[in-house]
């Protein structure tokens, strides 16, 4: 099986797109996460929930703004190939027996109308949300690691010893405390 020419653009265009997504998911995820200490299902289903359509539709738009214009450049010339016009300078062709433009040199191909394909939209969406879903479990399992190790120590010495631990980056300004008498405060 060959790579076409269209697989590599494709994998070009979505790569940074895939690798936005992945680290705004992170970062979100992260700091949403900060506060709750080894939360239960519902509360990190919401939080999961909010990440994923905030960096979803962050990651979205930044990725359709330049397709648009891809789109609209190739709707432009269409429009200019029906009208018997040059696709590049707009010289009416209407009558001319050659395939190159008079004015500007262009050659006359023929222009198919562009579509928008919904299999490749529908792809793509399920690709940077499948993304989120991973980056998302990752990193709620860094945290609960951190957090259980933190709960061993805080078992390990029966309470009696104030303990304080830093998080991981990108949340290394934030900490979980044990104090003796009062329990588990998470700091921001």
């Amino acid at each position: 099986m060959s790579i076409r020419s269209a697989h590599v653009v494709s994998l070009m265009v979505w790569t940074p797109v895939l690798i936005a997504n992945a680290l705004c998911c992170w970062w979100l995820y992260s700091f949403a996460r900060l506060g709750v200490f080894l939360p239960d299902v519902h509360t990190l289903l919401r939080i999961a929930t909010f990440v994923a359509l905030l960096s979803f539709v962050w990651v979205m738009s930044i990725a359709t703004v330049p397709l648009y214009f891809v789109w609209y450049r190739r709707q432009v010339r269409y429009k200019r190939f029906t009208a018997q016009r040059c696709t590049r300078c707009t010289y009416c062709l209407a009558g001319l027996e050659t395939r190159l433009c008079p004015e500007c040199g262009t050659a006359v191909v023929g222009v198919h109308e562009p579509r928008l394909r919904s299999r490749g939209i529908v792809a793509a969406v399920a690709v940077v949300l499948c993304t989120s879903v991973l980056v998302m479990a990752a990193t709620e399992l860094r945290m609960r690691y951190e957090e259980r190790r933190f709960d061993e120590r805080i078992r390990a010495t029966d309470g009696t010893i104030r303990l304080y631990t830093a998080r991981a980056w990108p949340n290394q300004d934030a900490g979980m405390a044990y104090i003796p008498g009062y329990g588990l405060s998470l700091h921001d």
